[in-house]
């Protein structure tokens, strides 16, 4: 878990306060209780239980200070893949902001070569394609590629065209690459043809 705070120099300034001074009394506090400074205002720490009550201390007390509900101007907590705006100890309005969304890509190459063999116009392949994504609601991105933000609808999607796809009597003559791209992992969809010769 990380706790990251940004005070604000113009107003450390306006009420003559070192903001060096700040961050000082901060990092002491929290490097004390096995936190490690990453820079300034930013410390990192495990995901232990006394890493968690530490961050929960430190952000009740900061809340108490005559100086710090006066100059911070961002208050962050990363824990367990969101953040955490901690401004609702001061205006006890709390929102949590979730990181950058997963995005999902899944990437189909039909061989030319193998739609003449087969005498089958590939553009009418890739229409299909596209046609399928486009009805579930997944933009196009380029030829044979489809790409939509992480959730359990479009994760429902593709697992499904991954069943659906090889059950059609062209798709399993053509493919000649089909990769999903899902979090942070490439898998090889062409494992989903096993049994069909190409």
């Amino acid at each position: 878990m990380k706790l990251e705070i940004v005070l604000n120099e113009e107003k450390a300034k306006e009420h003559h306060y070192n903001i060096h001074k700040g961050y000082a009394k901060i990092e002491d506090f929290m490097i004390k209780q096995g936190f490690s400074k990453i820079s300034e205002g930013v410390l990192e720490g495990d995901d232990s239980q006394k890493s968690f009550d530490s961050v929960l201390l430190i952000n009740r007390e900061l809340a108490k200070t005559k100086w710090f509900p006066l100059l911070v101007e961002k208050w962050w907590w990363h824990i367990d893949g969101e953040i955490e705006d901690c401004m609702g100890y001061i205006t006890g309005v709390w929102e949590k902001k979730e990181e950058k969304p997963q995005i999902m890509r899944m990437e189909i190459v039909l061989s030319e070569e193998k739609a003449k063999l087969h005498g089958i116009d590939v553009n009418k392949g890739y229409k299909a394609i596209d046609d399928y994504f486009e009805n579930r609601g997944v933009p196009k991105l380029g030829q044979g590629i489809y790409e939509c933000i992480e959730d359990d609808n479009s994760f429902s999607t593709f697992s499904v065209a991954i069943a659906q796809l090889p059950e059609t009597k062209w798709f399993p003559l053509l493919v000649e690459k089909w990769l999903w791209y899902i979090q942070g992992e490439v898998e090889d969809c062409i494992s989903s043809l096993k049994g069909i010769t190409l």
